[in-house]
């Protein structure tokens, strides 16, 4: 289920967001995108889902142009949690997560019911919602919510997740508990997960594969230790990092100092 963009290129209100983008997602891996801010990784993001329009290029499926493809045949092999998602009034966590079986439902109302049951227990105790399915979705807290929305897309029971800053606004224990379910579902079920990220440290930790994005194209792509090293984070971002070693044996980066035009911008050297 490999997943291919092909000199694509895509400008909002005639300003150029990403440029001439070449990439190949392996399947079965956990892939981070890292960037600046406003350096087009979201829009990367939903360009690979066929909502983001595109003034160049094309994106591929198994070598199939997904502008080929139905929207619920695309939703039965690609899902995306973007951010700020929200729910209708007074939906409850397994409503919800029960909407992520559209793709198998026909637009005459034909559907397998026992098969959807299934599916949306596994998606509600994989995602550790079960406990939940009777509360509003309102009500929950930002991690309970992140993760009901989370079993949600996981009922579509795609073969690639996309998933645009999935810890964004959560606690540190609710960053790990998402980021480790996500190891969970690419590991245990074989998911290709896509996700954009700004925390350096968990791409380092759960990711098999990193893209960088800078000045509108792909600054560079490849294992987290190759690619995420004290010279590239100091290009890309303006920020010096000390690298330390933690009690697993993985990398993680500290910053400790701006550099660059970032330093000058700190100081007022306009």
């Amino acid at each position: 289920m490999c997943l291919t963009v092909e000199h694509l290129s895509v400008s909002i209100h005639g300003n150029p967001i990403l440029r001439d983008v070449s990439l190949c997602f392996p399947e079965g891996k956990r892939i981070s995108i890292l960037g600046p801010n406003g350096a087009g990784k979201s829009t990367l993001l939903r360009s690979l889902i066929g909502i983001q329009p595109l003034a160049a290029g094309r994106v591929l499926l198994k070598g199939k142009d997904i502008k080929a493809l139905s929207r619920r045949e695309l939703a039965r092999h690609i899902a995306i949690l973007p951010q700020g998602a929200e729910a209708p009034q007074d939906t409850t966590v397994e409503q919800l997560v029960g909407f992520g079986r559209f793709p198998y439902h026909s637009l005459f109302g034909q559907r397998d019911a026992k098969k959807d049951r299934e599916v949306v227990e596994w998606a509600l105790e994989i995602a550790h919602v079960d406990s939940l399915r009777k509360r509003e979705v309102h009500s929950l807290s930002g991690g309970e919510r992140q993760r009901a929305f989370l079993a949600m897309v996981l009922a579509q029971q795609p073969k690639i997740l996309l998933l645009d800053e999935p810890t964004t606004y959560l606690d540190i224990a609710h960053q790990l508990e998402v980021m480790n379910i996500i190891t969970e579902v690419n590991q245990k079920y074989g998911i290709t997960v896509i996700m954009v990220l700004h925390d350096m440290n968990h791409a380092l930790q759960f990711s098999n594969e990193v893209v960088i994005v800078k000045d509108h194209g792909i600054f560079a792509s490849g294992t987290p230790e190759d690619i995420m090293t004290g010279e590239t984070i100091a290009e890309v971002f303006g920020v010096q990092v000390d690298t330390f070693v933690n009690r697993n044996g993985q990398i993680v980066l500290s910053p400790v100092r701006l550099v660059g035009k970032q330093e000058r911008l700190r100081e007022g050297d306009f």
